[in-house]
């Protein structure tokens, strides 16, 4: 038999994917593998480099943690684990069959162990050893592993983990009837191409278990972490927090939360409900800017909705990644209709800011034509202490208002239980509801 990786293969699918899945038995691919492990990287890159890391992004936006550890399950080069590193993780265990295909892993630098060995092989995986998260990309495939192999990692992950695989259709039924008679749930599904045009799946699954992280309005209270006195303090000065000299009106929560959150979470559009002056706009166009997410004119992956043209700083109109549109919040359906909202990319953030709205039309709107699963939705200024902390406000409505949005946001997200959760670390980063916005950082689940 021929260790060459022919040219072409059969079907489309490139030919050393033939020659892999061909190997009769673990100690032939295991040869296989070692003696293509100098071209692998090369002999992928057209077909298969982007998926591993594609995988390692939805790991991301689904664990919390990044110190935690994290098992690249067949992690072949290091591919997986370039994706992971990117995400900020730091502890990653990298296991494969492969002892050459390990040794360029390691040239990565990424990962803090390797092991040798095979998914199920006694003593590879400690009896009582547990993941935070583990992936597998590339693994569930012909000749590779099956039923068995996912058993066990779905075994080894701690209570609440997320195991991220890649599957082909090819087997894909089969994997998810395993999973469906596990002790956990099926948090996401994406689907991509491969091979030409072949469908590649990566499926997230949550082992049973743990603290919840998605959580329904109805299991949360009305309150903070923070006491009720420290409300006033950490806003009084709002109108001094600026970016590039423009007010931005954010508090000392928001300022860490929301760059974490935008980066974990690989966001590509911000809407923002209530542009005011606009350096919220700005911070958002400069962070999306950091994560490799730019636009220009109409293309800008921040859309800021404003009534008053007159408040907008030029600086905002001006900046290459925020489209300013003038407009009542009232009216999404003429500022943001349906053909606009389908072009722009996701994940999407979404910030409500706008007061005197009628939060259940724009949340409505939004949810008919737009959000999916992954999108993120934020609704500011829904903190109780902060309502009465300004009590003295002289504009009386204003407080009116919010007091109604914060009702009409429980009474919506009640009957919407099933697709919208209150996301916990993000929410209660500094301590339960710890900033202006209580209840109301929120997941479309589905």
């Amino acid at each position: 038999m021929s260790d060459a990786t022919p040219e072409s293969g059969a079907g489309g699918a490139p030919a050393w994917l033939d020659w892999i899945c061909a190997a009769p038995d673990r100690v032939e691919l295991t040869r296989r593998y070692d003696h293509w492990a100098a071209r692998y990287d090369g002999d992928v890159a057209a077909d298969w480099d982007g998926i591993p890391q594609w995988a390692a992004g939805l790991l991301g936006r689904l664990l919390g943690s990044r110190d935690a550890p994290v098992l690249d399950a067949g992690a072949g080069t290091g591919l997986a684990g370039v994706g992971l590193a990117a995400a900020g993780f730091r502890n990653l265990i990298a296991l494969d069959l492969s002892p050459g295909m390990l040794a360029l892993a390691a040239d990565r630098g990424v990962y803090r162990e390797l092991r040798v060995g095979a998914i199920a092989e006694p003593g590879v995986l400690g009896a009582e050893e547990r993941f935070a998260g583990i992936i597998a990309t590339g693994v569930f495939a012909a000749g590779h592993c099956g039923s068995a192999e996912l058993t066990c990692l779905a075994g080894h992950l701690a209570p609440g983990g997320v195991l991220v695989l890649t599957a082909r259709e090819a087997v894909l039924a089969a994997l998810t009837t395993t999973l469906a008679g596990l002790d956990g749930e099926i948090l996401d599904r994406l689907e991509s191409r491969v091979y030409g045009d072949q469908p590649i799946h990566a499926i997230a699954w949550q082992a049973a278990g743990g603290p919840p992280r998605w959580v329904p309005i109805t299991a949360r209270e009305q309150r903070s972490d923070i006491p009720a006195a420290a409300a006033r303090p950490t806003t009084e000065r709002w109108a001094d927090v600026r970016w590039r000299g423009v007010t931005m009106d954010k508090g000392p929560f928001e300022l860490a939360m929301l760059p974490q959150l935008m980066a974990e979470q690989q966001i590509r559009t911000v809407i923002e409900l209530g542009t005011a002056h606009g350096g919220a706009a700005l911070w958002y166009a400069d962070l999306l800017a950091l994560n490799g997410v730019v636009g220009q004119g109409d293309g800008a992956p921040v859309l800021t909705i404003e009534r008053d043209p007159g408040s907008v700083d030029p600086a905002v109109r001006n900046h290459p990644g925020v489209r300013c549109l003038t407009g009542d919040c009232n009216r999404l359906a003429d500022l943001l209709p349906a053909a606009l909202l389908a072009e722009l990319p996701h994940p999407w953030l979404v910030l409500e800011d706008a007061h005197d709205l009628d939060l259940p039309a724009a949340l409505d709107w939004l949810d008919q034509h737009g959000l999916r699963r992954g999108d993120y939705l934020i609704v500011e200024d829904t903190s109780i202490d902060h309502i009465d902390a300004w009590s003295d406000w002289p504009d009386q409505q204003v407080l009116d208002q919010v007091r109604r949005k914060i009702a009409d946001l429980r009474t919506w997200l009640i009957e919407h239980e099933a697709r919208y959760r209150i996301d916990t670390w993000y929410q209660d980063l500094f301590g339960y509801n710890a900033s202006k916005t209580w209840n109301g950082v929120l997941r479309v689940m589905r």
